[in-house]
């Protein structure tokens, strides 16, 4: 099978599914990582769960409350969190990170404090000056 061919969305995908699987492949290659043959199933599963998703929400818009809304309302639950597993596969976002432990929870506060705050930690290249957020005057002693 050549790569080409192998990039191809399946048949049975509606115009709007094979639109948005080209957009997934495209944006793989865009990162360095072009979508493998073995991926091309994840990559139709997650265009289905995320084109479920827009069909999903239409329809509780114009459900009646409760019964069919709530019964919908889990439906795009579990296809949105269907959609964050296949996108974390596919290395479309990162995997969530693991919380932190106590011991490097309070090393990043003792460095944040030593630091002047969060905006030291932030290195973007960007003048610190943007990130800073004005601090309110403070009373000065004897003015009370």
């Amino acid at each position: 099978m050549t790569a080409k061919a192998a990039l191809c969305p399946p048949t049975w995908m509606k115009r709007a599914e094979k639109r948005e699987f080209r957009r997934v492949i495209a944006a793989r290659s865009s990162l360095g990582t072009p979508v493998s043959e073995a991926e091309l199933d994840t990559v139709a599963d997650y265009v289905s769960a995320r084109l479920r998703l827009v069909e999903l929400r239409d329809r509780a818009a114009k459900a009646e409350f409760p019964n069919s809304y709530l019964k919908i309302v889990r439906a795009i639950e579990a296809t949105t969190a269907t959609s964050r597993r296949l996108a974390q596969d596919l290395r479309l976002i990162a995997p969530p990170s693991p919380p932190l432990g106590k011991k490097a929870a309070a090393a990043l506060a003792a460095e944040k404090a030593a630091g002047g705050g969060w905006d030291g930690l932030l290195d973007t290249g960007t003048p610190a000056s943007v990130f800073r957020t004005p601090r309110p005057p403070q009373a000065r002693k004897g003015s009370e």
